[in-house]
């Protein structure tokens, strides 16, 4: 916005005589020099030479995302008052943030709101008016000097850390507010009391502690406040994001059994906070609990909870001793306990199954550690910078790092190298548009492609199943495209070439070689290009092949896919069997999913009466009813799969015949039938007799009988029933009419 310069000069002519001769003389003096900024069309500011800013005009300030679009950004430093006069109805986000010198504000009566960061980072000791402001928003007096605040009586509303790393000591709540979002105290290192008008409905504030009205929630703990003990009244069920941060005095916090929720960094950074316990009665805890609680010496971590959170005591630098005695921990996160570099001694969980990157990072006193037998995977770096150098046994390497339990599962499909050398004979064909030269199939680079490939079909990533990195299949790798669905070498080369980043690979001009694979399974085509720059190791142009598969996954590619069974019918007859098939899915491609080798999988059935599955994974329905199976990859504790299907006895299908005037019915052995019963009715007009048993047949081989006890001109009706000690299977019902 253009700045308008108005100065009023005025010019004193003094004519003086100096040793006989006249010298004129000029002198310029600035009055009271101004600048006018262009606020909005019906908003301006005025700023004079003794730093007053005066905000005139009608209608609500602008907000302003970039403090640089401020109208007066480039004069802040000069501004050492605002006064915002009537008429105007809002100050917008940002509109003095920055201001440095500003140490007063004066607000008509006619502002009802103030937006976020209306007065942060500006020297704020002193204000009047704001008496109808009714909404505060986020960080409005964040880094000012304001000794005191007390809300206007017309406020409702006060924003996310609206104190944030300011001077405040004391903060009064009137009783018209309803909403306080979080960290009212946050950061306000000096605030020493809160108080609340004993006619609010909705806060209430004990010994300068503010809480909701019926004090279920912690709302803030005043850094600065005096004492050095603290129990949470019991009746408090949550303690709300940085509760208690930034304390300065307190040494001991006691959470009584009716809290359930700690929220984000509910204790970050307490100075002096030396002993505290969290209990099992906390079931929700946020991230940075603890973090940089210089004066933490013990944690006992009782919390019910499946993941110990985020850089839960990251940086307590004088914390020895955590004891995590939970049942129900099986996680613990990032960080949680980074930089505690005297921290010697750690129990964990007894159901711990997982500590992730970085959890115990530059802990120098840490040197032993007892793991539970629960635990399958310790991420890459998580002991870092600590004396930890033995592992569970239990536990192996992998090619990223990462200590877990390993499974290796197989799977077919086809390699299809001639559609590989018809993708490099696309390849090269761009090259030389380009005037690049050729690029050569290398045999290491191939067998890579084609694993890639395979692996592509599992997880569409470039990281591998096992979660190493796509350059871990061979060293020779320096570039990676991957594709999959295009059907063709012509379909994918144009997908590549349309794709900024694959293009780049393809014509990158110090390339020298190239594998390529393409491996399909069910119909889906997948691609792999693996690039380098070493002289090429010769191959001669391989057939298609049918393949199976072997490729390694870890715990973390486990846990992001899922088993599932083919969508045909588990409903069997008596003496059915039926091999399953079991497919995994693409963790990246949803839709995707490949048809796994049986010899994967442990295969358990809950009913041995009713149905049994052989190592193969064939089902064998035994007997009429409920059955359940279950498959477990091998090696890989819970990750398996369940199906339910109903056993029924088997019908025969029955064919009849008439032949000089007898009827013969005929039928196909049913192995799960220990014989027959023919049963034959006889037309009565529009009605038929009762059914009548006119053999039993006792053996289940014999599948024919011959009825010839009929007469001329009468319809019958014959069914067969199968029969075992159990069960029974009807037949259709057949007719025939003699003639």
């Amino acid at each position: 916005m253009k700045n308008l310069f108005k100065r009023i000069i005025t010019t004193i002519l003094v004519l003086t005589m100096v040793m006989g001769f006249n010298v004129p003389f000029s002198a310029t003096t600035v009055m009271a020099a101004s600048i006018t900024y262009n606020v909005s069309s019906t908003i301006k500011g005025v700023l004079t030479d003794d730093g007053v800013l005066t905000i005139s005009g009608t209608g609500a300030m602008p907000d302003y995302t970039k403090i640089a679009n401020i109208p007066w950004y480039k004069d802040r430093d000069r501004i050492s008052e605002v006064r915002v006069n009537s008429g105007i109805t809002s100050i917008g986000e940002a509109n003095f943030n920055s201001c440095y010198n500003m140490t007063k504000v004066a607000v008509a009566s006619t502002v009802t709101s103030i937006g976020d960061g209306a007065f942060a980072d500006t020297k704020l000791q002193s204000y009047t008016g704001m008496e109808r402001v009714k909404t505060f928003g986020d960080y409005v007096f964040q880094g000012t000097d304001l000794d005191d605040f007390e809300f206007p009586g017309a406020t409702t509303e006060i924003g996310n850390y609206i104190f944030y790393n300011s001077s405040v000591k004391r903060i009064v709540i009137p009783k018209s507010v309803t909403t306080i979002k979080d960290g009212i105290g946050y950061k306000a290192e000096n605030l020493e009391k809160i108080e609340v008008s004993s006619n609010n409905k909705n806060y209430v504030a004990e010994n300068y502690v503010l809480y909701n009205k019926n004090k279920t929630i912690l709302e803030s703990y005043p850094a600065a406040k005096t004492g050095t003990e603290f129990t949470i009244p019991s009746t408090v069920k949550k303690v709300t994001a940085y509760g208690f941060s930034y304390g300065k005095n307190l040494k001991k916090i006691t959470i009584t059994s009716g809290v359930t929720t700690l929220g984000d960094g509910a204790f970050y950074e307490m100075k002096a906070l030396d002993e505290i316990a969290i209990p099992k009665n906390v079931t929700s805890i946020g991230s940075f609990l603890l973090q940089n609680c210089t004066a933490l010496k013990t944690l006992k971590f009782y919390a019910k909870v499946k993941t110990v959170p985020y850089l839960l005591c990251s940086g307590c630098s004088n914390l020895t001793k955590v004891v995590m005695d939970n049942s129900a921990i099986e996680t613990l996160e990032p960080r949680v306990f980074m930089d505690c570099v005297k921290l010697s001694s750690v129990t964990l969980p007894t159901a711990l199954k997982t500590i992730q990157v970085y959890a115990f990072k530059n802990c120098k006193a840490l040197s032993t550690i007892s793991y539970p037998k629960s635990i399958t995977l310790i991420e890459s770096g998580a002991f870092e910078g600590s004396s930890i150098t033995k592992y569970p046994t239990w536990l192996s390497k992998g090619n990223n790092g990462d200590y877990g339990i390993f499974t290796k599962i197989k799977y077919k499909g086809t390699d299809k190298y001639s559609e590989a050398y018809k993708v490099l004979k696309i390849v090269n064909k761009e090259r030389k548009s380009k005037g690049l030269s050729e690029l050569k199939m290398d045999k290491d680079l191939l067998d890579a492609a084609m694993q890639r490939a395979a692996e592509v079909a599992l997880y569409f990533s470039h990281t591998r199943p096992d979660g190493s990195s796509c350059f871990s299949a061979t060293d020779k790798m320096e570039a990676e495209n991957i594709a999959g669905g295009q059907s063709s070498a012509a379909a994918v080369m144009t997908s590549w070439m349309n794709s900024a980043g694959h293009r780049a690979n393809i014509l990158t001009s110090y390339f020298k070689t190239i594998g390529i694979g393409c491996f399909t399974q069910g119909g889906t085509v997948f691609w792999v290009q693996c690039f380098g720059t070493d002289t090429p190791a010769t191959i001669s142009h391989p057939a298609d092949k049918n393949v199976v598969v072997t490729v390694t996954v870890d715990g973390d590619f486990l846990s992001k896919t899922k088993l599932t069974l083919d969508s045909s019918s588990y409903n069997l007859k008596v003496g059915n069997k039926k091999t399953i098939k079991l497919y995994v899915q693409n963790p990246e491609w949803a839709s995707q999913n490949v048809l796994l080798d049986n010899s994967n999988f442990t295969f358990k059935s809950y009913n041995t009466k009713k149905a049994t599955i052989s190592a193969t994974g064939k089902i064998n329905a035994k007997t009429v009813g409920k059955y359940k199976i279950k498959a477990t990859l091998k090696n890989a504790t819970g990750t398996s799969v369940t199906k339910s299907g109903k056993i029924t006895f088997p019908q025969p299908k029955i064919k009849v015949t008439v032949k000089k005037k007898k009827a013969i019915v005929t039928w196909k052995k049913l192995k799960a039938a220990k014989g027959y019963y023919v049963y034959r009715r006889e037309a009565k007009g529009k009605k038929y007799t009762k059914w009548k048993k006119v053999k039993n047949i006792k053996k289940n081989t014999t599948v024919k009988y011959k009825d010839s006890k009929l007469k001329k001109g009468k319809t019958y009706q014959y069914k067969v029933v199968a029969y075992n000690r159990k069960n029974k299977g009807t037949s259709a019902i057949k007719k025939i009419v003699i003639k």
